[in-house]
C-alpha cells in the first residue's frame, strides 16, 4: 500500500508525522484486504518534500492492536449517536458520520 504525502517535513523528523498516519494506513490496509482478499504486508508513506519513504510493517501484534483501536473508536462514536462534529486535529475539523452498517465488522 503506497500513499503520497505533500507535507513539508525534514528527513530526520519523518517518524513523528508518519506515526500520525498509522491508523489511516491501517484502515487502507483493511479496505484493500476486504476488496482483494489479501492483506498488504506493509504500507509506505512517500513524503514528496523531501523525497523520503516511511514503511509500516504489519504483523499480527500490530494488526490486533489497530483493530482494537478501531473497535474502541467505533463503539465510542456509536455511544454518542449517528452524526456529530469531530475535531481529529486542530487544523482540520471534520464531520464524522457513522454508516448504518459496517460491512467489515457488522456494526449498526
Amino acid at each position: 500500500m503506497l500513499d503520497y504525502k505533500s507535507n513539508q517535513v525534514h528527513a530526520a523528523g519523518i517518524p513523528q508525522p508518519a506515526e500520525n498516519y498509522a491508523l489511516q494506513m491501517f484502515v487502507y490496509n483493511l479496505a484493500c484486504e476486504e476488496a482483494i482478499g489479501v492483506a498488504p504486508v506493509e504500507s509506505v508513506l512517500h513524503f514528496l518534500r523531501p523525497a523520503t519513504e516511511f514503511v509500516f510493517a504489519w504483523g499480527d501484534a500490530e494488526r490486533a492492536a489497530r483493530v482494537e483501536l478501531i473497535d474502541s473508536a467505533i463503539q465510542a462514536e456509536l455511544a454518542v449517536g449517528p452524526a456529530r462534529s469531530v475535531n481529529f486535529n486542530a487544523e482540520a475539523p471534520r464531520t464524522l458520520r457513522i454508516a448504518e452498517e459496517c460491512k467489515i465488522y457488522g456494526y449498526r
